[in-house]
């Protein structure tokens, strides 16, 4: 697998895990009639991405594109043409409805666990990371086994995260995402809309992860957008 590190790492992409699919992990098949032996989960975990995103022609024409979110269309070229030099199919978190069960995946690839906001949280990469597609083999295949690592939320008492939003939209299981909405809709002069959110901030796991003010604003101006959209 050396050479898919290789190749998505020339776009800030990694694999971030990998397992052997059963059967409850509703794994598509590779192609008509061939099972599913083994899945890769890719993602980012730097900012490396970012900066490989913003010299493409997607990225500087993003305004253009009426149809489709321009991280999500750079995504589908960049793994899209990894996954054929590698004989593999690609699958992304963004297709749907239905949407495939990527954080279900994501507990089975590597160890990563639910932080008090229902972010999945990874104990060096903090909250600062994202799954952006899988890549699905025919055969089994060989890749190191990541050690199975104590969430760090079971020591955080604090637990800041809950109270880093500025309108108070998380409690302990539940996001009010309407009074975060309200929120970030209310001004442009908005510290979470240039920033990123406040809360996630807060986490003191993975602070040297944190995405530039670009990459977050960017981040929450599609989730602003995502959520208007459906209403």
């Amino acid at each position: 697998m050396a050479m898919a590190v290789n190749r998505l790492s020339e776009y800030g992409l990694v694999i971030r895990g990998d397992f052997v699919p059963h059967r409850s992990d509703n794994i598509p098949f590779v192609s008509k009639g061939v099972e599913t032996q083994s899945v890769l989960l890719v993602g980012n975990n730097n900012r490396r991405m970012w900066q490989v995103f913003q010299s493409s022609e997607i990225y500087k024409f993003k305004s253009d594109r009426r149809t489709q979110e321009p991280l999500d269309q750079w995504t589908r070229d960049v793994v899209g043409q990894v996954a054929g030099e590698l004989s593999a199919r690609a699958i992304y978190p963004f297709d749907g409805p239905p949407y495939f069960p990527f954080l279900k995946w994501a507990h089975r690839a590597e160890p990563v666990s639910t932080s008090p906001l229902g972010l999945t949280i990874h104990p060096t990469y903090g909250l600062w990371h994202a799954y952006r597609a899988a890549l699905l083999f025919a055969d089994p295949i060989q890749f190191p086994r990541q050690s199975e690592v104590e969430s760090p939320c079971h020591s955080c008492t604090d637990q800041p995260c809950l109270s880093g939003c500025p309108v108070g939209a998380f409690s302990e299981g539940r996001y009010d995402v309407p009074k975060c909405i309200a929120h970030l809709t209310s001004s442009e002069d908005i510290e979470c809309k240039k920033k990123g959110c406040l809360a996630r901030h807060s986490c003191p796991v993975g602070t040297s992860y944190v995405y530039g003010s670009e990459q977050a604003q960017f981040h929450m101006d599609a989730f602003v957008k995502s959520v208007v959209e459906q209403d």
